[in-house]
């Protein structure tokens, strides 16, 4: 990976925020459900306007993703 201050601020803040996600929950790794949940946290996510488009439930959907976290955590394993 290249050196962090070779990504973008946004991407940097994307990384320290999903870093932040995992030791909330107990978790010493960064995984791809981490980085989703970071995205969509953003203040001005650009994820956030294509899953309204799509008519996705926002509270139901990160609700899933976070719980998905704990599960796969529980589990001892994550996709």
């Amino acid at each position: 990976m290249p050196p962090i201050n070779k990504f973008t601020t946004k991407a940097r803040d994307v990384i320290k925020r999903s870093h932040e996600i995992a030791l909330e929950r107990g978790e010493h790794h960064v995984n791809s459900f981490h980085f989703l949940a970071a995205i969509i946290f953003q203040d001005d996510s650009p994820v956030l306007p294509v899953l309204k488009k799509i008519n996705v439930d926002l509270v139901k959907f990160t609700d899933e993703l976070l719980e998905k976290i704990i599960r796969e955590k529980w589990r001892g394993r994550e996709d």
